[in-house]
């Protein structure tokens, strides 16, 4: 990313890196992620705007291309865990109401006609309730004709 696009942050910490995406929280209270400059992050925009009319989806605050990366600035979601984290952490297993709720999400989506592809428990975020809070990581989201998570 270029210098001028990131020196107004107070703090930058690295969630995670992988080959072709960093995660990074900035000033404590968004989620940074850079992607490879070929990625065309308008596409993740697009599918988290419209998977937002039915399912809980972090806001988006900008996204672009920035010296040689693309990026995607969020909101970070406040007071919630992932629910892989906090099954571990409670040692016990996924409450029945958080298996339903995720069943009601994955059927939002497909009459959205997408495919999160990634919905895994690390990215379900809960409250302290097991209140589903937000779905997280689209970087893999697809139209459904196209959408593995429904082939399986």
């Amino acid at each position: 990313m270029h210098p001028r696009d990131i020196a107004h942050y107070l703090t930058i910490k690295e969630i995670s890196r992988s080959h072709s995406r960093a995660t990074l929280l900035v000033d404590s209270d968004k989620i940074l992620k850079l992607y490879s400059y070929l990625v065309d992050v308008s596409v993740i925009v697009d599918n988290m705007n419209l998977a937002r009319t039915k399912v809980p989806v972090p806001n988006i605050y900008s996204y672009g291309h920035s010296g040689n990366c693309a990026y995607i600035l969020m909101e970070m979601v406040k007071a919630a865990w992932p629910l892989d984290a906090c099954v571990r952490v409670n040692q016990c297993p996924v409450p029945s109401a958080v298996t339903t709720r995720i069943k009601q999400i994955v059927a939002d989506l497909a009459s959205l006609g997408l495919s999160h592809n990634d919905l895994h428990p690390r990215n379900v975020m809960v409250d302290r309730r097991w209140r589903v809070r937000s779905i997280i990581d689209w970087d893999d989201c697809a139209r459904l004709e196209v959408g593995g998570e429904y082939a399986r």
